[in-house]
């Protein structure tokens, strides 16, 4: 694991070491700003995982969406490439590709492009603090990071269930409460034989 634990002091934090999280934090490095990515679990990816079965083989998040404009030159970008998923599902947005590889190479290529001490495994942030001079992140074992900004990249029902100080505002509250995750209901299985 990649720990940034001496890292207190940052431009950009960012809770959550999903796609979204990844993207942030290369677009951010990118730029020059000092990044301090913090992930709960002892892995990168969020949703992204790949089958022990068949590498290349996607359990979790897979697609990519035609109007994915950013993802898709990020991907170009980093050498990621994706080829069209066969049909057109309805009540989709329209066609879907796929990760050449898996999505799971993808993550890999996201990861690697960032500076080692910028990611932080196995470090949950419980909540923050918001001021005129910046955030402050709280975390689980009691320690504190600040930021000029933060980046919360992780679904709005866990998102909105740290603890946010000032309280949010209660009708953004509770629209992040309703809001569903895509697919978060779906289930994938993979068979070896």
């Amino acid at each position: 694991a990649r720990c940034a634990s001496s890292v207190r002091h940052v431009d950009v934090a960012i809770v959550g070491g999903g796609v979204s999280g990844l993207s942030a934090a290369w677009v951010a490095t990118d730029l020059g700003r000092s990044v301090a990515l913090l992930e709960a679990r002892g892995h990168l990816g969020g949703r992204v995982r790949a089958s022990a079965c068949a590498p290349c083989g996607d359990l979790g998040a897979a697609w990519v969406w035609e109007e994915d404009h950013n993802l898709k030159r990020l991907a170009t970008q980093l050498g990621s490439s994706l080829h069209a998923q066969f049909g057109i599902m309805t009540g989709t947005p329209g066609q879907r590709y796929r990760f050449t590889g898996g999505a799971s190479s993808f993550v890999a290529r996201l990861s690697e492009g960032l500076p080692q001490t910028c990611v932080s495994l196995g470090s949950p942030v419980s909540g923050l603090r918001r001021s005129e001079q910046g955030v402050e992140l709280l975390m689980q074992d009691g320690g504190v990071v600040t930021a000029r900004a933060a980046v919360l990249a992780l679904p709005p029902q866990l998102a909105v269930a740290l603890e946010h100080q000032p309280v949010l505002p209660e009708g953004l509250a509770d629209a992040m409460r309703l809001q569903p995750t895509f697919y978060a209901t779906a289930a994938k299985a993979s068979l070896a034989f």
